[in-house]
């Protein structure tokens, strides 16, 4: 995204085997986060729903930044198809940004409770510096 409009609402989601962490943000400013059960043990539904309920919370349709590993592509969560092409529905628009085990040492140093990996990708797919 190249614009950025006042009031938008970007979610991070990064899942993986054991776990789902989130970040979302609002106008850049942190307003949630959280870490989820692993997508094999959710609702094939459970994303699509937190995410249209974030979008009605603040009126306005949530940029997700789905970032897919070799452990989860997206498709769990059925944000992304088989092809792993982002799903864009009226609540929400997917970007993908695949991250490969050689380019993730820093994510995965990070304790469960750290969100640092989630903000560098945020900052990398929104054109931050």
């Amino acid at each position: 995204m190249s614009t950025r409009d006042k009031g938008e609402v970007v979610a991070v989601l990064l899942p993986n085997h054991a776990e789902t962490k989130i970040l979302v943000t609002r106008d850049g400013t942190e307003i949630l986060h959280a870490v989820l059960g692993p997508p094999s043990q959710m609702h094939p539904q459970a994303a699509v729903r937190l995410l249209e309920g974030l979008a009605l919370w603040f009126e306005r349709a949530v940029h997700v930044v789905l970032c897919a590993t070799d452990q989860c592509d997206g498709s769990y969560l059925s944000l992304a198809d088989t092809f792993g092409v982002g799903t864009n529905r009226l609540h929400y628009d997917v970007e993908i940004v695949p991250l490969h085990n050689a380019r993730r040492p820093a994510l995965r140093m990070g304790h469960r409770g750290d969100f640092g990996d989630l903000r560098l990708v945020m900052r990398r797919a929104l054109g931050a510096s």
